[in-house]
C-alpha cells in the first residue's frame, strides 16, 4: 500500500477529526480512503451517462414542439 501525505485547511481537518471521533471511521486514513472510494464510484457512474443525455437534462429534455 502506498503512503500519501496530504495537507488540509483547518476546516477540512476538523471535519475529518469529527468523522473519526464519531466512531464511523477508525482513523484519518480510513476517512480519506472512504472519500476516494465514493468519488471513484461517482465518477464511474457519470462516465456511463451518454453526453447527449446530460445536455438534454440541462436544456429541459427533448425539443418537441
Amino acid at each position: 500500500m502506498a503512503i500519501l501525505k496530504v495537507s488540509l485547511p483547518d476546516e477540512a481537518q476538523h471535519w475529518v477529526d469529527g468523522q473519526v471521533q464519531s466512531g464511523l471511521f477508525l482513523d484519518e486514513s480510513d476517512v480519506v480512503r472512504h472519500l476516494i472510494r465514493c468519488e471513484m464510484v461517482r465518477a464511474d457512474k457519470l462516465a456511463c451517462v451518454e453526453p447527449s443525455s446530460i445536455v438534454e437534462g440541462e436544456t429541459g429534455g427533448n425539443d418537441r414542439a
